[in-house]
């Protein structure tokens, strides 16, 4: 038996995002990841100038909801590379890709409690900083 622990698919943070190197990328794919993604619809995000205001007000405050889409958001922007999206994490005691935890995320189990948000967001947080959890391959 052999136990294969692949290094992390480095991501970019939403500082990064928001930055002026960041954010006409995502001006760029914001169309296209609200139609994979609705949950991140509700960004108001037309500008650049748009994309740098959400990311520097996000916060975890009251349902929590700018932090888990800015952390979401960066998450899709960092996934959009095939070798980001494609690793497995570890998140809820289960071991799942990265575009998998965001399709349940943002579409098909759009957290509506706030613990929930925290947890994704926390998770986002961690892989858009390259500090999440990497799921071991056994053959």
């Amino acid at each position: 038996m052999t136990v294969t622990l692949w290094p992390s698919s480095p991501g970019l943070t939403i500082g990064y995002w928001g930055n002026k190197m960041g954010a006409p990328q995502v001006v760029n794919a914001f169309a296209a990841l609200a139609v994979k993604y609705p949950a991140l619809a509700a960004i108001p995000i037309t500008s650049e100038a748009s994309v740098r205001s959400y990311f520097t007000k996000a916060n975890c405050s009251g349902d929590c909801m700018t932090m888990f889409l800015a952390q979401a958001l960066g998450t899709a922007m960092n996934a959009r590379s095939g070798s980001f999206g494609d690793q497995s994490v570890y998140f809820d005691g289960q071991c799942k890709t990265v575009d998998s935890w965001l399709d349940i995320a943002l579409r098909t189990a759009i957290p509506t409690d706030r613990a929930t948000r925290i947890a994704f967001k926390s998770l986002f947080d961690d892989l858009n900083n390259t500090r999440a959890i990497r799921c071991a391959s056994v053959s």
